[in-house]
């Protein structure tokens, strides 16, 4: 079954774009675009509507009134020129949130958040094949500083230690916890408690570690900060 989608833009050279990248991904399947917030509302109400693309900037309504006036418990992607909205975004627990202009490789990032399979339960251990024959090797998740990936590997930093291991970043990220950690780059995800500093785009980490932050992964990055910031 197709995922049926809603467009909300006040721009129609927005929604030009999104239906282009949505005629591109056989998933998903544009049910209507909409220029006016209330025209939308009233028809996602009315309609059973699997995903919605909202702008948040519109002059009869924001996106975030937009969410909070729906009555079924849709998945919502924004759609905005600004960032300054990124926190109150997450508040709301939206599935992503794009920055404009969208590429059709940061839309297709957004769609797998929301077919991505539940994350297993969270633990606070688990093991993992090492590069000795037959071995395996304990992480503690308290202990994970930072994991990279390397083509079909991922490299964990545990403590003092380095685990080598033949997995790929989608699976070691849904054990993780997403309270704890977070992903800021297609190949890093860091453990927030070990975070010394952010300085630009480049995260600091215990252990003397560093991660670069990729592009797409700034919003979230930005969006825990502000929520662990005491004088913002």
């Amino acid at each position: 079954m197709p995922i049926k989608v809603v467009i909300l833009d006040d721009e129609q050279a927005a929604i030009d774009v999104l239906t282009h990248h949505i005629s591109r991904t056989p998933q998903l399947q544009l049910q209507e675009s909409f220029r006016d917030p209330l025209e939308a509302i009233a028809y996602i109400n009315a309609n059973k509507t699997d995903l919605l693309f909202s702008d948040i900037e519109m002059p009869a309504a924001n996106g975030m009134e937009v969410i909070q006036s729906l009555n079924q418990n849709i998945p919502v992607i924004l759609t905005t020129a600004y960032t300054s909205y990124a926190v109150r975004a997450y508040d709301l627990n939206v599935i992503d949130y794009l920055v404009k202009p969208i590429g059709y490789p940061r839309f297709l990032q957004a769609i797998q958040k929301l077919q991505a399979p539940p994350a297993l339960p969270a633990t606070d251990h688990f093991f993992v094949k090492s590069g000795i024959r037959g071995g395996v090797v304990k992480i503690n998740t308290d202990d994970i500083i930072l994991v990279e990936g390397a083509k079909n590997y991922i490299h964990i930093y545990h403590g003092a230690e380095k685990t080598i291991t033949l997995m790929n970043m989608k699976d070691i990220e849904a054990v993780l916890p997403s309270r704890s950690f977070l992903r800021v780059h297609r190949s890093s995800i860091i453990a927030t408690r070990h975070i010394v500093s952010i300085e630009g785009d480049l995260v600091i980490l215990t252990h003397g570690l560093k991660a670069v932050v990729g592009p797409s992964y700034k919003d979230a990055l930005l969006a825990w900060v502000q929520g662990n910031l005491l004088n913002g």
